[in-house]
């Protein structure tokens, strides 16, 4: 029995970034890949939702809307802007046209 890597088996191999596909094709891939990253996070965020929520709990009226003004504003101009740019977007663009030509 001889010892390192048989040739004739074919060896699994890391992704190669430096793949002739176009950015998008690699972006998509990578978020295909590691959506399942979300689970821990989640699992991480249900643990400090308990002190998170003693802690607002125990705050005053001051520092509650000291934190929760400014994130409501930014989480409403967040929605506004993405809304008024996908708006502005679709009416520079027009609709699609037909690949199919009129005889």
């Amino acid at each position: 029995m001889g010892e390192g890597i048989d040739p004739d088996v074919p060896q699994a191999s890391a992704p190669d970034l430096r793949a002739k596909v176009p950015l998008s094709v690699k972006a998509e891939a990578f978020f295909h890949l590691t959506a399942n990253f979300n689970y821990p996070l989640m699992c991480v965020l249900s643990v400090l939702m308990f002190p998170s929520m003693v802690i607002r709990y125990n705050m005053g009226w001051y520092e509650m809307m000291l934190i929760d003004v400014p994130l409501f504003f930014a989480a409403t101009f967040s929605v506004c802007n993405s809304t008024w740019c996908a708006s502005a977007r679709s009416m520079t663009i027009g609709p699609r046209e037909s690949n199919t030509s009129r005889s």
